[in-house]
């Protein structure tokens, strides 16, 4: 049994996000789990020595039973409660401290722009930046008293990709303790909405590796994902990755177990021949068939892997707790065979996930 469980609250969301990758699904209360499921899959799972939860959806927080489910998985002992969130409901003083009282430990807010023009048209929400900002005023009062981690996610897209910088220097403002960069993947999705959001890799590289140099000058947490690890030279040793972490990921019509960040991921033929290949998220499962594909560099030793952290200890020298420690789990898992890929689902219209 996976040590993280990743429960699907709910296909209700206040946001209409032009790149979400469950975008078909959205809204449609016939797929949400019941609750029923949901104290269930909890109960088992830590039964089954399950120690981490974390809830998505659609939107988590708005889900009616949201903090009653926090408690209990905290009841069952769940040492450590997350959930990614578009802030919205975080606006409320009282849900934020309802929220860390109730068990949660880690609240990480979608962030994909430095001004209300920018976020709140990619959510297609107005007011959704606003919210963000005043929830973490709200959150900041509480630290005296709760012990929880407050961190940003950017989803990395094409209207949003030259300012990556700049909002990652807006999370700062907002007191975020820890910064994810995303790329917009599009889940093997044919969504042409979801696929005009999502750049080729070659537009967003310099703008993920200007903002890695940014976040590295502080000293905090931080990492990139879902970009191939050939493409960003030392850039890549902030990687999550190396980390590798298995994940039994619940639906209402049934569950995926594997490499959460390998879900709609494939091997392009030059993966084939990499060493970091069983550690890489790879390709997205849609990439060449709109974008052709990329000019991958497989890395053709682990001394190379290697060469890559010593270079990036030497280049960032803020950050070299953090590549080293990407190091150790780059050792720890590089001759670890690759955990079997999600099989990948569609949900239908008519009743579930189903294999593809």
């Amino acid at each position: 049994m996976p040590q993280h469980v990743l429960l699907n609250l709910t296909t209700f969301c206040q946001a209409n996000c032009a790149f979400c990758i469950v975008y078909d699904t959205l809204n449609r209360p016939e797929l949400n789990m019941t609750d029923e499921q949901i104290f269930t899959t909890l109960k088992k799972a830590r039964e089954d020595g399950a120690t981490e939860v974390g809830y998505t959806g659609g939107e988590p927080s708005i889900h009616p039973r949201f903090l009653e489910i926090v408690r209990y998985a905290k009841e069952l002992g769940y040492t450590r409660q997350s959930l990614n969130t578009n802030g919205i409901k975080f606006k409320q003083e009282k849900f934020c401290r309802a929220a860390v009282e109730a068990g949660v430990s880690s609240i990480d807010f979608s962030i994909h722009g430095h001004t209300d023009e920018l976020h709140d048209g990619l959510v297609d929400k107005k007011g959704s930046l606003e919210a963000i900002r005043e929830a973490c005023a709200h959150l900041g009062k509480l630290r005296s008293e709760f012990k929880f981690v407050l961190s940003g996610t950017v989803v990395v897209t094409s209207k949003n990709h030259e300012n990556l910088r700049t909002v990652c220097e807006f999370m700062t403002t907002l007191g975020i303790d820890h910064q994810r960069i995303k790329y917009a993947y599009e889940g093997d999705q044919t969504s042409e909405k979801i696929i005009a959001q999502v750049p080729p890799y070659e537009q967003v590289v310099p703008s993920v590796q200007s903002a890695i140099d940014y976040l590295a000058s502080l000293g905090k947490g931080f990492h990139f994902t879902h970009v191939p690890l050939c493409l960003l030279g030392a850039h890549a040793a902030f990687s999550q990755d190396f980390e590798r972490r298995r994940t039994l990921m619940v639906f209402r019509g049934g569950s995926q177990e594997g490499e959460a960040a390998n879900y709609f991921r494939t091997s392009a033929a030059e993966c084939q021949r990499c060493v970091a290949a069983p550690v890489c998220t790879r390709l997205d499962g849609a990439y060449a068939r709109y974008h052709g594909r990329p000019t991958l560099k497989p890395f053709a030793s682990h001394d190379e892997l290697e060469a890559m952290f010593d270079a990036a200890e030497a280049r960032f020298t803020k950050a070299q707790n953090i590549v080293k420690y990407f190091r150790r789990r780059y050792r720890e898992n590089r001759e670890v065979p690759a955990a079997p890929e999600f099989n990948p689902v569609r949900l239908h219209k008519d009743d579930g996930p189903k294999p593809v």
